[in-house]
């Protein structure tokens, strides 16, 4: 918003996502479209910023589990185990080659990777389903910038829902587009 008082200067308010309004003063033209010209970079910033939260309300089902009905909290087989530890590895290699991470992001997904390998070895479905989202959000939280934590999160819904048989009856399609 921008006004003008009595001809001797112009005021204006800059908002910009969910941050407080700021109020400004300028006495003249130029210094105003200045402070215009970068509200509307901020805007666009904002506008093009991945919203992970409403991403992660959006895909509550996904998080929840996918069904009341899914198997109770068995252990894995020995060949499910192996295939766990073949899709996690996959997920881990691809985000290696496609991301731009730094060398201790991709280090800090590798010791989740290991530590989710080892618990399909030690504890059940659904405690290990549990374990995977938890470990997973918690990595996504730490640091990772929003464009590589979206497509790490996209890539790991597609991982689970590669191994949703072995949940019971899966994980739900989300619409989260190729990667």
């Amino acid at each position: 918003m921008i006004g003008h008082d009595a001809g001797v200067f112009y005021k204006g308010q800059c908002v910009v996502g969910d941050d407080l309004s700021l109020g400004y003063t300028e006495l003249r033209w130029q210094p105003l479209m200045a402070r215009f010209s970068t509200w509307i970079s901020e805007v666009k910033i904002d506008l093009d910023t991945a919203d992970l939260w409403a991403d992660l309300r959006r895909e509550a089902d996904f998080l929840r589990g996918a069904s009341t009905e899914a198997r109770d909290n068995a252990p894995f087989t020995q060949q499910e185990q192996e295939e766990i530890e073949r899709r996690l590895r996959e997920l881990e290699s691809q985000v290696a080659r496609t991301s731009t991470l730094p060398e201790r992001d991709l280090q800090a997904l590798h010791a989740k990777m290991d530590y989710l390998v080892e618990a399909a070895g030690r504890v059940g479905r659904t405690d290990w389903r549990n374990l995977f989202v938890g470990a997973i959000a918690c990595y996504l939280i730490t640091g990772i910038p929003p464009e590589p934590a979206r497509y790490i999160f996209h890539a790991l819904v597609k991982c689970l829902q590669v191994i949703g048989h072995l949940f019971g009856q899966g994980f739900p399609e989300l619409p989260i587009g190729e990667l």
